[in-house]
């Protein structure tokens, strides 16, 4: 199981190492006031890039874990799953698109070029003309 740190120790040096963690916030916290706004931005890119390597990181630990304690019960991952183990974790949902990057074919062209297959909800320029007196049926690509 993945453990945080402070989570693995004992009750008083899990409260001493969150007071170092609020410690280190709070004086961070006091250098970026003295900060211009450009050394601010290259804070915030650096720290996204340790944001998304971290959170790479940690992904990686998770399945590499899952798989292990998997096959020491002598089972797969897609038995736990249903799937299969990809690199994205994920399947085909609701929201997918199909890998050539398709969707649906437009039914419907705007007054300004806009496009709209006829699913889900009405785009606002077809209310719009809709509230004007025009049928949906004017916009149909023949």
């Amino acid at each position: 199981m993945l453990v945080n740190e402070a989570d693995s120790q004992s009750p008083s040096r899990a409260r001493e190492h969150e007071a170092g963690s609020t410690q280190a916030v709070e004086k961070a916290s006091a250098a970026l006031e003295t900060m211009s706004v450009g050394e601010l931005r290259q804070v915030v890119s650096t720290a996204e890039r340790l944001i998304q390597r971290k959170a790479e990181d940690e992904k990686k630990a998770l399945k590499e874990e899952i798989e292990r304690k998997a096959a020491a019960l002598g089972i797969s991952v897609r038995d736990l799953f249903g799937g299969a183990s990809q690199e994205s974790g994920r399947g085909r949902g609701k929201s997918a698109r199909k890998a050539d990057g398709e969707g649906p074919a437009p039914k419907f062209r705007g007054p300004n070029g806009e496009l709209w297959s006829g699913r889900g909800r009405m785009p606002k320029w077809i209310q719009v003309a809709q509230a004007q007196g025009k049928a949906k049926d004017d916009f149909l690509i023949k």
